[in-house]
């Protein structure tokens, strides 16, 4: 009987033991090993995983009747290595359910894309390459780790948070940053966003030309994407170019900007930067990125918080003095649990059968798996665990840079959207004000001051007024002896053209008063007017020089009368002449308004000031200001040769030539100064265009006017002392002798007119007096000519004819007048 008894003690400790025995399910791994240099982290973390399977399958809640065990083969040197051992993994007993790894991302990439045909599930937990988020090249691959590209959402997060809808990008050409900033590219279109330019650094020595173009779009929210060893050379050239400061913001990958950067190894070798100029212009740049740890006080799926699992990690690692913690072992831990939830959701629907019955043929179970794999969400040491094609989706965060010190400000949820500061935002900022993405553009229209207008159109009114009086003056006085004498008509002329000259100022003020509003009319009303009115008020003055010089400065004895006719028709020919040439301006290469835009820093530097200046131009311009200018040049030469010439005539009451020279001189000296100046100032100082210009035609034409008229005013009712000197050239020298003398001729309301020479004296007694014939004596110590002098209508003396020299003491000498035509 014992030994039956004995028997039945046996047999139910047997079953009792078979009832508590999990069966094996078998992951496999590809680490890093050998001589690598990440070998003492791949050590580490396949002893985290073992601790993880261990946990796991303590836990009667998580796949009861399993346990998960991992299988290792350690690769090396390339990816079509671990390839190779992939297929050991595979081809050798028992069956892997899933594989961990590969730890590095072109080996992940190929292994990645081999996997999907054995149905086997990939797990990534270090690796954090973009590549991987293809799910049509990587359809079984889920990664714990976090990649770059996960931080788009928080890009277009912070974009929204701080109100910026324009950015620049800047990455180096890599595949690891090419992909994040390509769909940050496409997320910026899907919001609206405007990408103002993006710049891909191949060669760190061109840097200099990808941050010019960042300044050219005026770039100020940067989001960056390079390495920390490619950093100083970047921020380098932004010092150069003033991109930093409090205006500008750099936002950058924190995976990849490691805070040992700006240590005392960076010196600025390989730049052209000292280390301060670097660390200034980097001053304040901000990171974004995900923690590889959750909250300290967070409790974890496995019932210990972050704090404690950490401490007890770092506890049982250090009797591996060997080994090193690599920052991503809490992925680690968290791609366990993964695993074994995803597996433990789908025992319910295997369809009677088991974990074990996996085989690398069955598509289905692997759909089973990926199916609950998505649907997983847990709170691991990394934080919150859940996947959307297959990325890994958790917190991610904002974060400070001061020297060494990088703390995270703010906690991204991609699931609600949320943004969570630690601290008031404004802060992450130098100067405490959040920098805007791009410049204030206030634009203005450039426009002469109020005061500058009225004070030209007063001027002006005082110059009309003064012409109107003058104009008054000539008519009134017409008949007057001495205001006859000097051609009363062609200085009604040069009034007229005074007048257009004096309008010429209130057309330019019009165009000043409605500068955005100038039209192609206006723009040649303008030209039309000023030219017209110069060449109305210079060629009169030029023809009146013109017939001085014809009648005092002529060799031949022999002269003619030359009437007012005549100078009318020389003024006529110039307008003619100004009318063709303006005619073909206005026809074929008409002024039109041209808007140029000058931007200018405000005081507020987040404002430009775009001041738009209005000026007529036309592209061929030059060479119709050029056929002017030439015209009128040549006849303000000749017209100052005249004046020259004609510069030693005194004859106040027959003639006003002095006076001319001097309009003409001043013309001249005004022209020689106003024209270029006006071409050399720029658009920018249109205000000092303004006043230049029509200040010295107020000035010119208003001082043209006093030189003729106020002597005409004081001479209008003087009967005396009418001094006549004459200067002829070209005469033999006993000619000159006898004329280079000055002789005045006294008129006297008696019956007496005399001649006085420095030499020599001639008396001439007026022994009648009529309105057509003057019976005059000569009494003269040397040959005289006798001479018969016209007065015309124009009130000029003019020798109309003489006789042989003679030589009697007394000689009667015919005068008469002639009657007005």
């Amino acid at each position: 009987m014992y030994p039956t008894t004995t028997s039945c003690l046996l047999l139910l400790l047997s079953i009792g033991l078979m009832s508590t025995t999990k069966v094996p399910v078998y992951v496999g791994a590809l680490f890093k090993g050998g001589s690598h240099w990440f070998a003492p982290y791949a050590l580490a973390l396949e002893k985290l995983f073992d601790l993880a399977f261990e946990e796991i399958s303590n836990r009667t809640d998580i796949l009861p009747d399993y346990e998960l065990k991992l299988i290792t083969k350690f690769t090396e040197v390339s990816p079509g290595y671990s390839a190779k051992k992939m297929f050991e993994l595979i081809n050798e007993e028992p069956t892997k359910i899933a594989l961990l790894g590969p730890l590095f991302s072109d080996e992940l990439v190929l292994v990645g894309e081999i996997t999907p045909f054995y149905n086997l599930l990939q797990m990534s937990f270090v690796a954090g390459t973009s590549t991987i988020k293809d799910r049509r090249r990587f359809p079984s691959l889920y990664s714990t780790v976090f990649i770059q590209d996960d931080l788009n959402p928080l890009r277009i997060r912070m974009m929204k948070y701080f109100g910026w809808t324009r950015v620049a990008t800047i990455l180096f050409d890599m595949d690891y940053f090419g992909s994040q900033i390509d769909e940050f590219h496409s997320l910026l279109q899907t919001e609206n966003f405007t990408l103002l330019t993006s710049s891909v650094i191949v060669d760190l020595s061109r840097t200099e030309e990808h941050i010019k173009r960042l300044k050219q779009y005026h770039s100020r929210v940067i989001f960056g994407a390079f390495r920390s060893t490619q950093a100083p050379a970047i921020f380098c050239e932004a010092y150069k170019q003033g991109m930093y400061g409090s205006k500008y913001v750099w936002i950058l990958s924190g995976t990849s900007m490691y805070t040992f950067w700006t240590d005392s190894r960076l010196d600025g070798t390989g730049t052209r930067c000292t280390r301060e100029q670097i660390l200034e212009a980097a001053r304040g740049y901000i990171t974004l990125d995900h923690e590889s740890m959750g909250e300290a006080d967070q409790q974890t799926i496995s019932g210990r918080s972050v704090a404690e699992y950490d401490q007890y990690i770092r506890t049982y690692l250090a009797q591996f003095p060997t080994y090193k913690i690599s920052r991503k072992y809490t992925f680690a831990y968290d791609t366990a649990w993964a695993i074994a939830l995803a597996l433990n959701a789908s025992l319910c629907c295997l369809n009677g059968s088991t974990l074990t019955d996996f085989n690398y043929n069955n598509s289905e179970m692997l759909s089973n798996i990926k199916d609950k794999m998505d649907r997983i969400h847990f709170q691991g040491v990394s934080g919150p665990v859940s996947f959307q094609n297959g990325r890994r989706i958790g917190f991610s965060y904002i974060q400070s840079n001061e020297g060494f010190d990088r703390s995270s400000v703010a906690k991204f949820d991609p699931t609600d959207q949320s943004l969570n500061w630690t601290f008031n935002p404004s802060l992450l900022f130098q100067g405490g004000k959040v920098p805007k993405d791009s410049f204030t553009y206030t634009t203005k229209y450039f426009t002469i001051p109020m005061s500058a207008m009225v004070c030209m159109l007063i001027l002006d009114t005082i110059g009309f007024l003064m012409a109107v009086g003058f104009l008054t003056f000539n008519i009134y006085f017409r008949e007057n002896r001495n205001i006859k004498m000097s051609s009363p008509r062609v200085n009604n002329v040069i009034i007229i053209g005074a007048f257009i000259m004096y309008a010429s100022v209130c057309v330019s003020t019009y165009s000043a008063y409605n500068a955005p509003n100038v039209g192609r009319v206006t723009c040649m009303v303008d030209t039309w007017v000023h030219s017209i009115g110069f060449t109305t008020v210079f060629g009169a003055l030029f023809s009146k020089t013109w017939r001085v010089h014809v009648l005092f400065k002529q060799s031949t004895v022999k002269r003619k009368a030359i009437k007012d006719s005549q100078l009318f028709g020389q003024l006529f020919l110039l307008i003619i002449l100004d009318l063709i040439l303006l005619t073909a301006w206005t026809v074929f290469h008409p002024l039109e308004q041209e808007q140029i835009k000058i931007n200018r820093q405000a005081s507020d530097d987040d404002v430009v000031l775009s001041e738009v200046f209005t000026q007529c131009n036309h592209r061929y311009l030059v060479y119709w200001a050029a056929a002017e200018y030439v015209y009128k040049g040549l006849l303000l030469v000749f017209g100052t040769f005249l004046a020259w010439e004609t510069r030693d005539i005194h004859v106040p009451v027959l003639n006003d030539s002095i006076y001319i020279g001097f309009c003409v001189y001043n013309i001249v000296v005004v022209c020689a100064i106003g024209v270029p100046t006006h071409h050399i100032l720029t658009v920018e100082q249109s205000l000092i265009k303004y006043i230049l210009s029509n200040a010295l035609t107020i000035f010119c034409t208003s001082l043209v006017l006093c030189i003729l008229f106020i002597p005409k005013i004081s001479l209008r009712n003087q009967t005396e002392n009418i001094r006549f000197v004459p200067t002829l050239k070209g005469m033999s020298a006993a000619e000159s002798s006898s004329t280079n003398r000055v002789t005045q001729l006294t008129t006297l309301q008696g019956n007496w007119m005399s001649f006085d020479s420095t030499k020599d004296t001639t008396i001439v007694k007026n022994m009648t007096i009529n309105p057509e014939v003057a019976e005059i004596k000569v009494k003269e110590k040397q040959n005289i000519s006798t001479v018969k002098l016209e007065t015309c209508s124009s009130g000029l003396a003019t020798q109309c004819e003489s006789t042989t020299p003679i030589s009697a003491d007394r000689h009667r000498l015919r005068g008469r007048r002639c009657s007005a035509k």
